[in-house]
């Protein structure tokens, strides 16, 4: 077989298409055909499905540095408030599936980003610590929410959550805002995120495919992609929807050991979060059915009710 290119792309043995690893599960995936007479976007505007975990793969990949960062942080500014106010919610989410607050009960933020979701968590009483690599990011979370040393390291995932091993073992959540998207080894993030996840809570977010024309994400889960990840991980899929048209969300239950029976415990109501997606992304529609993507099964409408949240709590107060 030939050398990859500097790209990653690589032809496959029969010469006539394309192949790149799938960043989330190493599959090849096909590169779309070439448009006919050049100078046209192909079929899915550069995006392929990958027919083993059912992820969406960007052709190119646009590298994000600090400066980007930062450019792109500046309209986030504008909206800071309606980032507080999303910060509450998503921690509020969260912590509906954890134990109350107390000593030993800590949440971890792989990728914090502005740390908005950590000061949330933080307000409700919980010990919160993480890392973000984009040192711009780190600076803006400090300078914002007053988070120290101990709350925020400058620092890879992979590098922090060998930190966690060491210093407390298990944790009761892990929240990935955005990193299994970006990372150039989101497989491994997300198997030591469940390896400190044990026993708890694991909260992801992605960005829906073909919303951001210059996005950094290498690759783009979709709904399919969840039970995936639930069967590969043993997971217990909670909750999942499609958030502003923007971004995919999913919470996790990770069980302390056992294989998890997904026809029992899986609560996704995958045709409705497939028609969800369809309408966000731009690209999902255009491209061809993947035949290997499991059939949705009929949600239980009993499953909200029979499962009681670890904490319970009122919107009227932190």
């Amino acid at each position: 077989m030939t050398a990859p290119t500097s790209d990653g792309w690589q032809p496959a043995s029969t010469g006539v298409h394309l192949q790149t690893p799938c960043p989330l599960c190493g599959a090849l995936v096909p590169l779309p055909d070439p448009p006919a007479g050049g100078g046209q976007e192909p079929v899915g505007g550069g995006h392929a499905r990958c027919s083993t975990c059912h992820a969406i793969v960007p052709v190119t990949v646009a590298s994000e540095t600090d400066g980007d960062v930062e450019d792109r942080d500046e309209s986030a500014r504008r909206v800071a408030d309606e980032a507080v106010a999303a910060g509450s919610t998503v921690a509020w989410s969260l912590a509906e599936h954890l134990p109350a607050p107390g000593a030993g009960v800590t949440v971890v933020d792989l990728g914090m980003g502005r740390g908005g979701i950590a000061n949330a968590l933080r307000r409700l009483g919980y010990t919160v610590t993480g890392c973000e690599p984009s040192a711009y990011l780190c600076q803006l979370a400090r300078a914002s929410y007053l988070l120290g040393p101990e709350t925020l390291t400058n620092t890879d995932p992979l590098t922090f959550i060998g930190e966690v091993e060491a210093r407390h073992g298990t944790v009761a959540g892990v929240v990935l805002w955005h990193v299994l998207d970006r990372h150039e080894r989101p497989i491994d993030v997300l198997r030591g995120a469940v390896g400190i996840a044990r026993g708890g809570m694991l909260l992801v977010q992605f960005e829906v495919a073909g919303t951001v024309p210059r996005g950094a994400a290498r690759v783009h889960p979709t709904p399919a992609t969840l039970l995936h990840l639930a069967e590969e991980f043993e997971l217990i899929p909670v909750r999942a929807s499609v958030e502003g048209r923007r971004t995919l969300r999913a919470l996790f239950e990770v069980p302390v050991d056992g294989i998890v029976d997904l026809d029992h415990d899986n609560r996704l109501d995958l045709d409705a979060l497939d028609a969800a997606y369809r309408l966000a992304s731009p690209v999902f529609a255009q491209l061809a059915p993947d035949p290997n993507a499991p059939v949705p099964s009929a949600p239980d409408p009993g499953a909200d009710e029979a499962r009681e949240p670890a904490n319970s709590r009122s919107s009227d107060g932190a």
